[in-house]
């Protein structure tokens, strides 16, 4: 999850809708919809999108928030067993 996230960094480099495609996978499958909706969002919002895929990220997102509201799942910390942390 952290590696994708950090994709966010490059996204000039890699191109928009390649990051926040990859983000918004890594995300729906770490149970992160939240952030996931966020990526899916900016998606939607791609000037350069025509409007069958815009209805599509569209779609989708319906498909997918339908089932899961976009609320990241509780994230437990824990401790590190090191004193050096």
């Amino acid at each position: 999850m952290k590696t994708a996230m950090r994709l966010l960094e490059y996204e000039k480099e890699l191109g928009t809708k390649e990051v926040y495609s990859i983000v918004a996978i890594a995300c729906y499958f770490n149970s992160c919809f939240r952030e996931c909706s966020k990526a899916f969002v900016k998606l939607e919002r791609l000037p350069e999108l025509s409007e069958k895929e815009r209805e599509k990220y569209e779609n989708l997102a319906i498909a997918l928030f339908s089932r899961n509201p976009p609320i990241d799942r509780r994230t437990v910390s824990y401790k590190c067993p090191k004193s050096s942390c």
